[in-house]
């Protein structure tokens, strides 16, 4: 059995949605028990504006003018996740662990990584919600309160408290019996694709 002391949760906050191409804006690694690991604003390298991500997450080019670029921590973050057995995060597997692999030159080990957004979806949704789910519809539903979505602290603690949520099953009055919210999800997720 792996650790929780070893045990890790991050989130990141990006210029946009493409993994090719997009960088940090924000980083943020928690442990087991919340204590911050690191969790800093970053200076992009090459992106000077960010429009799109900027309405998401609040931050602007004036916020990380003055900060580091990701190579500053690129010890100190790569430390972590070599220290780490899990390494957990919401939709992580195919975002930020890209992300975070492309802008500092390294491969994380994938085994050692538990998406939270499918193991939520598998316990809590009777598999009807199209293998997604946001991280604010997971914490409502669970009942976690959440200050500010789309900053990374605030996603990476609402990530960890899912997935102790998940893994402990305490919750099972939340667990998912409403049907008609998620067929509703369902339907609206059939509808936007076409």
């Amino acid at each position: 059995m792996k650790s929780r002391d070893k045990t890790i949760c991050l989130d990141i906050e990006t210029t946009g949605l493409e993994r090719s191409v997009d960088e940090i804006l924000q980083l943020t690694i928690i442990d087991y028990n919340e204590n911050i690991l690191i969790n800093e604003y970053i200076k992009p390298r090459n992106k000077t504006q960010w429009f799109g991500a900027q309405m998401i997450n609040g931050i602007t080019p004036e916020d990380v003018k003055n900060k580091k670029n990701i190579t500053y921590y690129k010890k100190e973050i790569i430390d972590i996740i070599n220290g780490a057995d899990i390494i957990i995060g919401f939709n992580h597997k195919s975002f930020d662990i890209p992300i975070i692999e492309r802008e500092l030159g390294i491969e994380i080990d994938r085994n050692k990584c538990i998406d939270v957004m499918p193991l939520y979806v598998r316990e809590y949704t009777m598999g009807i919600s199209n293998g997604r789910i946001k991280l604010s519809e997971a914490c409502n539903d669970l009942g976690i309160e959440i200050d500010n979505y789309h900053n990374a602290l605030d996603d990476a603690l609402a990530t960890l408290k899912v997935y102790k949520e998940v893994i402990n099953n305490k919750n099972k009055k939340h667990k998912r019996f409403n049907k008609e919210l998620v067929i509703y999800r369902y339907l609206k997720d059939e509808i936007s694709k076409q």
